[in-house]
C-alpha cells in the first residue's frame, strides 16, 4: 500500500470541513431535511453496510469510462472496473460496486458510465477542471453520486440523460461553466437531495424535457443564473430548499402536478418563483422574500394551482404577480404580505384570493374586525390588475405572522460562500498536493 505522506493535512482537512458542516446543520435548524424514497437512497441509509475505503490514497485519474456493452472506444465494463484498486462490490443492492477515492484533474472526461442497470456509488471523489462534464450518466440505472467534489467542469457537474432511479446527495458542486446539475432526456424517478450548489454559469439544477417524477429536496443554492429550473417536466418535488443571489430562484416551465413546498427564496435579481404555463399545482408554505422584481410570478397559460400558506414580504415590485389573461382558475389564500412594493396584481382572469372561510394577510389592510370579532376584517381587500379581483375575506391583524423569515440575509450568505467555497478549494488542492508527494515517494 502506497504510504501518504499528506495524510495528516488530509485528516485536519476533514475533521475542519466536518465541524464546519456540524456547525451549519445545528444553525440551519433543521430546514435541510433528508427524503426519504426510492431504493437507492437504502445504499446511503445503510451506510454502514458499505465495504471500507481500501486505504486513504486518492487514486489520481484521467477519467473513468464504463459501458457493459463495450460499444464506446475506450470505455470498459464492470468486471474490468471492479478490479482496479478504486472499485469494489459486485453490483447489487446490498453490494454495490463503490468508485471511491479518486481524483481527476485537467483531464478531458470525468466519469461517464453509459448504458448501466447495476446498482453503484460514486463517492469521496474530486473531479475538477474537465473540458466536458463531470460525471456524466447516459441510460443509467440505479445509481448513487454521493459526498463529490465537482468543480470547473467546461460544461454540466452532474449531467443525467435518459437515466431513472438515481441518487444524487451530499455534493459540492460549484463554479461548473453549465449547469450545476442536470436532468433531461427522460430522467425520471430520481432524487436530488442535501447539495450545495454555488456559482454555476447556467443554473443550480436544471430538470427538462419530459424528466418526471423527480424530487429536489434541501439543497443549499447560491449564486447560479437560475437557482432551480424544470421544463416540460410533470410530477416535480421542489421542497425545503434554499434559493439565493441567483438571477432568479425557483423557475417552472410546461409543468403538471409540481409540488414547490417549503423553500425559502431570497435576494434574488428578477423574480424569486417564476411559474409559466404550470397546471393543477401546489405552491406552499415558502418563505419568499427580498427579490429585486416579483416574489411569486404566475403567467401564460398558468391554471388550477393553489397558492396557499406562504409568506411572501419585501420584494421590491409585486409580492404575487399575475401577468397574463391567459392565468385563470388559480386559488390564492391564507398567504402573508407583508412590505412588498404592492403586494398584488391579477392581469389574470376568474382567479380566486380567498376560501369559504378565509383569506389572505394584507399588512396594509388588518382592520377594524368588529362585525363579528371573527379574525376577518370586516372589509375586503381589492387586488390591483386588470381582473378586478377581490379578497372578500382578508385576515385581521391579531392573526398575523411574527415577521416571516429565517434570517439568512448579505452577511450569512457571504459567510457561506466564503467557508464552503474555501473548504472546497482547500480540499482540492491538499488532494493535488498529496498526489505529488505520492508521485515524489
Amino acid at each position: 500500500m502506497i504510504k501518504r505522506k499528506g495524510s495528516k493535512i488530509l485528516k485536519l482537512t476533514y475533521i475542519s470541513t466536518f465541524l464546519f458542516i456540524l456547525f451549519l446543520a445545528s444553525s440551519m435548524g433543521g430546514v435541510l431535511n433528508n427524503s426519504k424514497n426510492a431504493s437507492s437512497k437504502e445504499i446511503i441509509d445503510n451506510e454502514n453496510t458499505l465495504k471500507k475505503l481500501k486505504n486513504s490514497v486518492y487514486w489520481p485519474l484521467d477519467n473513468i469510462s464504463i459501458d457493459p456493452s463495450l460499444t464506446l472506444a475506450g470505455y470498459k465494463n464492470w468486471s474490468w472496473a471492479v478490479n482496479q484498486p478504486w472499485c469494489s462490490g459486485t453490483g447489487t443492492l446490498s453490494d454495490p460496486y463503490i468508485i471511491e477515492n479518486v481524483t481527476i484533474q485537467n483531464s478531458n472526461l470525468g466519469i461517464s458510465i453509459r448504458s448501466s442497470k447495476k446498482y453503484f456509488v460514486i463517492r469521496d471523489v474530486t473531479i475538477y477542471n474537465v473540458s466536458t462534464h463531470g460525471i456524466n450518466l447516459h441510460m443509467v440505472h440505479n445509481g448513487t453520486i454521493f459526498d463529490n467534489n465537482i468543480s470547473f467542469s467546461d460544461n454540466n457537474g452532474i449531467y443525467l440523460d435518459a437515466s431513472t432511479f438515481n441518487h444524487i446527495k451530499e455534493n459540492f458542486v460549484s463554479n461548473n461553466n453549465d449547469n450545476g446539475i442536470l436532468l433531461t432526456d427522460g430522467s425520471n424517478n430520481n432524487t436530488i437531495e442535501t447539495n450545495t450548489i454555488i456559482n454555476n454559469l447556467n443554473n443550480g439544477i436544471s430538470v427538462w424535457s419530459f424528466s418526471h417524477n423527480n424530487t429536489i429536496e434541501a439543497n443549499r443554492i447560491i449564486d447560479n443564473r437560475i437557482g432551480i429550473d424544470t421544463a416540460d417536466s410533470d410530477g416535480i418535488a421542489i421542497i425545503e430548499n434554499i434559493v439565493n443571489s441567483s438571477s432568479w430562484g425557483i423557475n417552472v416551465y410546461e409543468a403538471n402536478f409540481t409540488k414547490v413546498m417549503g423553500n425559502i427564496v431570497y435576494n434574488n435579481s428578477n423574480d424569486g418563483l417564476y411559474m409559466d404555463s404550470i397546471y393543477n399545482s401546489i405552491i406552499s408554505e415558502n418563505i419568499v422574500y427580498k427579490n429585486l422584481v416579483n416574489g411569486i410570478h404566475l403567467t401564460e397559460y398558468s391554471a388550477n394551482n393553489n397558492l396557499t400558506n406562504n409568506i411572501i414580504r419585501d420584494n421590491k415590485d409585486n409580492g404575487i404577480y399575475i401577468s397574463s389573461s391567459f392565468t385563470i382558475d388559480n386559488l390564492i389564500w391564507k398567504n402573508y404580505f407583508l412590505r412588498n412594493g404592492k403586494h398584488a396584481i391579477d392581469n389574470g382572469n376568474n382567479n380566486h384570493w380567498n376560501i369559504t372561510t378565509i383569506g389572505n394577510y394584507w399588512d396594509n389592510h388588518t382592520g377594524p374586525d368588529t362585525n363579528p370579532d371573527d379574525g376577518i376584517v370586516d372589509f375586503p381587500y381589492y387586488i390591483g390588475g386588470t381582473a378586478g379581483s377581490i379578497d372578500y375575506l382578508p385576515i385581521a391583524e391579531e392573526d398575523a405572522p411574527s415577521g416571516g423569515g429565517i434570517g439568512l440575509d448579505y452577511f450569512m450568505t457571504g459567510f457561506f460562500i466564503f467557508i464552503t467555497g474555501g473548504m472546497g478549494v482547500i480540499i482540492i488542492l491538499v488532494k493535488i498536493y498529496t498526489k505529488k508527494r505520492i508521485e515524489l515517494s
